[in-house]
């Protein structure tokens, strides 16, 4: 979960995510809250923390986009 949020926010720049400030916030606060969240519930049982199978669909979804701005933009040199 956290590399796709970390594809869809930078894209083809991982380190716009340590240089902007606002990139940076926004990835610490989507995975902080997952995974406070789902921290929290395994806590309760073990066997809950199974439910973060779930987060494969934000993830195929987060994936999906981050190449949709991957072909948008044309790397020079190529």
């Amino acid at each position: 979960f956290a590399v796709g949020v970390m594809a869809w926010l930078c894209g083809l720049s991982p380190s716009v995510l340590v240089y902007d400030v606002k990139v940076l916030f926004v990835y610490l606060i989507l995975v902080g809250i997952v995974l406070t969240v789902f921290t929290s519930v395994s806590f309760a049982n073990p066997y809950y923390s199974l439910s973060a199978i779930v987060l494969a669909i934000p993830t195929w979804l987060l994936i999906r986009k981050a190449k949709v701005r991957w072909d948008a933009e044309d790397p020079a040199g190529f």
